[in-house]
């Protein structure tokens, strides 16, 4: 089987598990499971996937169409200009909490003096981490 039949077959189960973004799931899901970026893949679709890794594919599918998320799948979630990494035991951080962070660092641009910063309810600690290292005289607690 080659890239682009296993992609149709990921993208058509996961669309028939109303997945919103089946076709981008599955060549992220693709991309994990054969170690090869998605621009890659996407230039090579007529390369031939061995079966393990085709095993290891759907496998990965099944997780999906269980709802789990991406990012849990991955172990990895991008977040502000950084990868954190998460599990199903923090939350996953989501692209409107990056507001948060452009927001405070819009509002404070010309300060120069020490802020401090908390916290709560860390997660994986995106918001506090992005913080600081945009701000290196900042100090924070989480």
């Amino acid at each position: 089987m080659n890239y682009r039949n296993i992609l149709n077959k990921g993208t058509s189960i996961l669309r028939k598990n109303s997945i919103l973004t089946p076709g981008l799931d599955a060549e992220l899901l693709l991309s994990l499971s054969i170690n090869r970026s998605r621009e890659r893949i996407l230039l090579n679709l007529e390369k031939e996937i061995n079966s393990y890794e085709e095993k290891k594919y759907f496998k990965l599918i099944n997780r999906r169409k269980q709802k789990e998320p991406i990012s849990f799948i991955s172990g990895k979630k991008f977040f502000w200009k950084y990868e954190f990494n998460v599990n199903k035991n923090v939350l996953t951080p989501r692209a409107e909490t990056e507001l948060l962070v452009e927001e405070l660092l819009k509002i404070y641009k010309h300060s120069t003096s020490l802020i401090s910063v908390l916290d709560v309810g860390l997660g994986s600690g995106c918001i506090l981490i992005s913080l600081l290292k945009e701000k290196s005289k900042w100090k924070g607690v989480g």
